[in-house]
């Protein structure tokens, strides 16, 4: 199997990648059938600009690559008009559809370049990454989606477009617009939908704007998904934050807390969010309720 592998170190510009990528079409061989950007902690993503490209170098793009079945790369996040992230978003998803008809496994990561911490740009994120709404990878089997806030309709939109096909879903520091509801409602989707998926994880856990009130775990399916008694690892995390005005959270002395938990069962006793959360982490999961120290409970009290 040919492999393209790109390594990007460069300030930005893309120009290792762009040097990569038209080289593979000057050669006119249709043998690649895998594409990785070998993202680093000391390189950049690919500029989002760089797939406004003309028709022509799309068609070729679509011509070398396919055979493709493999695609692995990281896109800059940067800050953009409004009027511009239709075209961008347009772009980008015209290219990889251009490529995608034959690929099983996709990675798609958006890196953080800091941009979302400014209140200007942050009001145009969730616009500015979008997932498309039709079908470009009929054939895909692998998806791992990182640093994408998104909302519950996009998501399960591109993943029905995959329903049949999709085996190995991984969703790494992902964004729902509203977290406790949208993520169990997620997960009723994914059960209800999804039955051709064999493994599944969700990296959520981390510090958001909503920490300071609970903080949701990760879960990911051991086994048995197909059947009435799915079993999921849940988990928050051991390392400690700070809450947004700079003041260290309660959350931050916490330990961590993981457990194992029959995901249908849980899906079927608990109908809202609040009931659900509580009893998939036992209770580890608002701040005013309990925290881990050192293997065992100390219970707060509210006065």
């Amino acid at each position: 199997m040919a492999i393209l592998t790109t390594r990007l170190f460069d300030s930005g510009s893309g120009h290792h990648w762009t040097t990569v990528i038209t080289a593979a079409i000057l050669t006119g061989s249709t043998r690649i059938q895998a594409i990785r950007d070998k993202h680093t902690r000391l390189g950049t993503g690919i500029p989002i600009e760089w797939f406004v490209l003309p028709n022509s170098q799309v068609l070729a793009s679509e011509a070398v690559f396919s055979n493709l079945k493999i695609l692995e790369i990281t896109i800059d996040a940067v800050i953009i008009t409004p009027q511009s992230y239709e075209s961008l978003n347009k772009a980008l998803y015209s290219w990889l559809g251009a490529i995608g008809t034959k690929v099983e496994h996709l990675e798609l990561r958006f890196r953080d370049t800091g941009y979302r911490r400014n209140p200007w740009a942050d009001k145009y994120w969730i616009e500015r990454i979008k997932l498309p709404a039709k079908k470009i990878f009929p054939k895909l089997k692998h998806l791992s989606l990182e640093n994408l806030d998104l909302s519950l309709d996009t998501l399960t939109g591109f993943l029905m477009n995959a329903a049949d096909t999709l085996e190995w879903l991984g969703l790494h520091i992902c964004d729902l617009e509203n977290e406790k509801e949208d993520w169990l409602s997620f997960l009723e989707f994914s059960k209800g939908k999804l039955k051709t998926l064999r493994h599944l994880a969700m990296y959520i856990s981390r510090p958001n704007e909503q920490a300071e009130e609970f903080l949701l775990p990760d879960i990911v399916v051991v086994d048995g998904w197909n059947s009435p008694r799915t079993r999921c690892y849940v988990k928050t995390p051991k390392n400690p934050f700070e809450s947004s005005n700079g003041d260290v959270n309660i959350l931050a002395d916490r330990r961590g807390f993981e457990t194992l938990k029959i995901l249908d069962e849980e899906l079927e006793i608990n109908k809202d969010a609040d009931s659900f959360w509580e009893s998939m982490t036992d209770g580890f999961w608002k701040n005013d309720r309990v925290v881990n120290w050192g293997g065992f409970r100390s219970m707060q009290l509210s006065l």
